[in-house]
């Protein structure tokens, strides 16, 4: 029984010190309408509107990321992007972690918009490396949009990993032929959770970016809270031994 809770107190000390390690979101986005037209940027959650096109990125109460224009001028060129981090703490050397959510690549209308120019990304990332992708862009490994994904990618990770989510989109469009040109990426809904785990779920947890919502951010409620309260509770163990 000691050593029990003393190996689960040295996993929920080693989620408190990933939780502290886990890097910052970043936020990068534009707006533009070309030429003399001012380029509108984003480094922080909120909307760079050009008028006639626009993006937009939030991390909380929903994770998204969204680009739109509606181009009756001559071009627009809009982009989103938000990288969050994440990791996983537990007893296992790996967990099972299911990512859920909505990826939608719409155009229509002139000649302009075409899968080149509108794209929509969610992406897992370990480092550099590409984990998995849910994507609708002129890449090759995603498909042709208009295309739309509402459903969850289910991967075994390692614990103890900082992994990173990419969410992206890209909208350009130009008055073509005198028709005005549409075109709508988004990027939304993502949540991170743990499946189900061999032994006891209450010993793994998940810890993401701060300023990001997740619903489903651990096995167990509040788990910096926990993590306090098991380390204490081991010194008081260990402190009782005879």
């Amino acid at each position: 029984m000691r050593y029990g809770t003393i190996l689960m107190g040295a996993v929920l000390l080693a989620g408190q010190a990933l939780a502290a390690s886990i890097p910052a979101a970043t936020y990068a986005g534009l707006a533009w309408g070309g030429g003399a037209n001012p380029q509108l940027h984003l480094t922080a959650p909120g909307t760079a509107d050009a008028g006639w096109g626009s993006t937009s990125i939030s991390g909380s109460p929903s994770v998204e990321v969204l680009g739109t224009v509606d181009s009756a001028h001559r071009f627009f060129l809009g982009n989103a992007t938000l990288d969050y981090y994440f990791g996983i703490t537990g007893p296992g050397a790996t967990a099972p972690v299911d990512i859920s959510g909505h990826v939608l690549n719409q155009f229509g209308g002139g000649t302009a918009i075409s899968s080149n120019n509108v794209d929509a990304r969610l992406s897992l990332f370990a480092g550099d490396e590409l984990i998995d992708q849910r994507c609708f862009q002129n890449f090759s490994a995603c498909a042709p949009g208009p295309g739309e994904f509402a459903g969850t990618m289910h991967e075994v990770l390692s614990t103890n990993t900082i992994y990173r989510i990419e969410l992206w989109v890209r909208v350009q469009g130009s008055w073509s032929f005198g028709a005005a040109t549409t075109g709508h990426a988004l990027v939304d809904g993502v949540q991170i959770g743990l499946g189900a785990v061999e032994g006891d779920p209450q010993a793994y947890s998940l810890s993401v970016s701060d300023g990001i919502s997740n619903s489903s951010t651990s096995a167990t409620p509040e788990p910096t809270t926990l993590l306090l309260a098991a380390a204490a509770l081991v010194v008081v163990l260990l402190r009782a031994r005879p």
